[in-house]
């Protein structure tokens, strides 16, 4: 049994967090000294197609003085951040998943996920809708529309490496079109291989 995909469409909400952390610090549970508080859920438009999102102004005219108790005070393993470090305003899209209808985040999504990435360049010159991405089960992100680091036509812009059929988050992948010699149709990434089938992940 594989993993249901299902799609993401976003919403013209964000989601900020009060965000601590020291880079290249020595931390046990994370790598480095990291910690985030919640701090709201606001209205903020959907950018148009092709467009970055931007929100920078937004957040400063929310961002709480130092001396403010929202923001994180220890890492998660006990360590003091005092005025160390960074005071980041950690913003993120909301996504509304197809099947729930529940609101999440593409860092918080699971795998299975499958959403547009209009902000993405096109990887290829006959390419007119958005880049499709999945999130594995693995937590991994993958392009569908990306380029195959074995690609056998490398020079070539009009083929695709991973030919997709249907109609997101039924979608197959395979090699069945106008494509390079780059493996079988499978995707792998990390500790992940598989591929997606009719709107599903299958581990090989």
């Amino acid at each position: 049994m594989g993993v249901k995909c299902f799609l993401l469409e976003p919403v013209a909400k964000i989601k900020i967090d009060l965000r601590r952390y020291i880079g290249n610090s020595e931390c046990p549970a994370n790598g480095y000294h990291d910690n985030s508080t919640f701090l709201g859920e606001f209205d903020f438009p959907i950018p148009e197609r092709g467009q970055y999102e931007s929100w920078t102004d937004f957040e400063e005219s929310l961002r709480p003085p130092k001396d403010d108790t929202r923001w994180p005070v220890v890492c998660s393993c006990g360590f003091e951040f005092k005025d160390a470090g960074c005071w980041q305003m950690f913003t993120e899209r909301l996504m509304k998943r197809s099947d729930t209808g529940e609101l999440t985040t593409l860092r918080d999504a699971p795998g299975g996920a499958i959403w547009r990435a209009w902000w993405y360049p096109k990887y290829w010159d006959n390419q007119e809708d958005d880049c499709l991405m999945v999130k594995l089960p693995n937590g991994h992100d993958w392009c569908v529309d990306s380029r195959a680091s074995n690609c056998t036509m490398p020079d070539d812009r009009m083929h695709r490496c991973w030919v997709r059929t249907g109609t997101p988050p039924n979608i197959n992948v395979d090699k069945n079109g106008f494509t390079c010699a780059a493996g079988a149709g499978s995707i792998v990434s990390g500790n992940w291989h598989g591929f997606l089938r009719n709107g599903e992940l299958i581990q090989c």
